[in-house]
C-alpha cells in the first residue's frame, strides 16, 4: 500500500514518552481537500486519511501526537477509562493513531479494504491489538460526537483481523506436453 506524505505542522513532537495502543476511526465530513486545507490551516490534524480512491494520505508521522480527538467526555471505551483514570491530566491523543476517511457518513468498499490494511499495518508496527478494545470510534472517547458515523468498525477490525492467505504458487514442473507431442508427432511419421 502506497502512502502519500502530505505532512502539515499542526501536532506535537513525540509522544511525551508514551506508545501508542489506541487506533482511532474518524470520519472528515469533507473530500480530501478539505481535510488537507483543514489540517493545514487550523489547530487540528490526524495520522492517516483514507480517501475515496483507495489512496491514503499520512499528515503526521506516527511517531508524533496528532492533535484529533478532541475533548475527552464521558468515554465508553474501557481502554481509555482505564488509562485516564490512572494517569487523569494526561493528552489521550499521546496514545492513539488516527485515521480519517474521506466521506460524509458512509465509506465505499475500498475504503474498508485500505482502511483495514493501514489498520493492520499499524497494529503490527506497534504490537497493538486487533480488536475491539483497541480499534475504537472517536465518539467512544467523546460521547458528544457522532464520528465515525456510519462505518462499521467491527467490519473494518473482522477485515484487518483475517490478513488475507500467502499466494502459494505450484511448483514449476517440467512440462510433459512437448515431449507427449513429439512422440506423438513421430508415431504419426513412422518414426518409431
Amino acid at each position: 500500500m502506497e502512502i502519500i506524505k502530505k505532512l502539515v505542522s499542526k501536532f506535537t513532537k513525540g509522544r511525551n514518552g508514551k506508545k501508542p495502543f489506541l487506533v482511532v476511526i474518524h470520519i472528515a465530513v469533507g473530500t480530501k481537500e478539505q481535510v488537507y486545507s483543514t489540517f493545514k490551516y487550523e489547530e487540528k490534524s490526524s495520522h492517516y486519511l483514507v480517501n475515496r480512491d483507495g489512496s491514503v494520505w499520512q499528515f503526521v508521522d506516527e511517531k508524533d501526537t496528532a492533535w484529533t480527538q478532541g475533548i475527552v467526555n464521558k468515554p465508553s471505551s474501557e481502554m481509555v477509562v482505564r488509562y485516564l483514570s490512572a494517569n487523569p491530566n494526561a493528552n489521550i491523543n499521546e496514545i492513539c493513531i488516527s485515521i480519517e476517511h474521506e466521506g460524509y457518513s458512509l465509506i465505499n468498499d475500498i475504503q474498508y479494504q485500505t482502511s483495514a490494511k493501514l489498520i493492520r499495518d499499524i497494529c503490527e508496527r506497534n504490537n497493538i491489538p486487533i480488536d475491539n478494545k483497541h480499534i475504537i470510534g472517536h465518539r467512544q472517547i467523546a460521547a458528544y460526537k457522532r464520528c465515525p458515523d456510519l462505518i462499521d468498525i467491527e467490519r473494518l477490525i473482522h477485515l484487518a483481523f483475517s490478513k488475507p492467505p500467502e499466494t502459494i504458487q505450484p511448483p514449476v514442473a517440467p512440462s510433459l506436453i512437448p515431449a507427449f507431442l513429439k512422440r506423438f508427432n513421430d508415431k504419426i511419421l513412422g518414426r518409431c
